[in-house]
């Protein structure tokens, strides 16, 4: 039983993975991707009447991933569209977490977070935002 559930969560990561090397777009409820879009970002004017993508928002330097598993601001006075976009995946993120967890007994969200998290920031491009545990302090990759 035990090696059934290893196995289980050893799949459910690995598709975790598969998705998390995908940083312009997020998951659903069902593993699928799909991109999270935003109708304006008012950094400097020149965004305005765009859609703007996780991607683009991490280009940027506005937002990186956590070790966690979720999103974060990397500057602090990010404005409510882009504050609103990370909420959206997060809550999304947590959900597919609450989910996997569900399914695999004997594991605790923070773990899925975690797992996701260190998988998440690996698969991170260069260049881009990630927070680390150790220090909490966000670093380009």
């Amino acid at each position: 039983m035990l090696n059934k559930q290893a196995g289980i969560l050893a799949n459910l990561f690995f598709a975790f993975c598969l998705v998390g090397c995908l940083p312009t777009l997020h998951i659903d409820g069902e593993f699928t991707v799909v991109h999270h879009v935003v109708h304006s970002v008012d950094d400097k004017g020149d965004r305005k009447g765009k859609d703007v993508t996780v991607h683009e928002l991490k280009v940027m330097g506005l937002v990186g991933e956590r070790y966690d598993g979720y999103l974060g601001a990397v500057v602090p006075d990010v404005d409510d569209k882009v504050r609103n976009v990370i909420d959206t995946v997060n809550a999304q993120r947590r959900q597919k977490y609450e989910s996997i967890t569900a399914q695999v007994a004997g594991t605790s969200l923070a773990d899925i977070e975690k797992q996701a998290g260190r998988a998440m920031m690996k698969r991170e491009r260069n260049g881009f935002f990630v927070m680390a545990e150790a220090d909490k302090q966000w670093r380009k990759k």
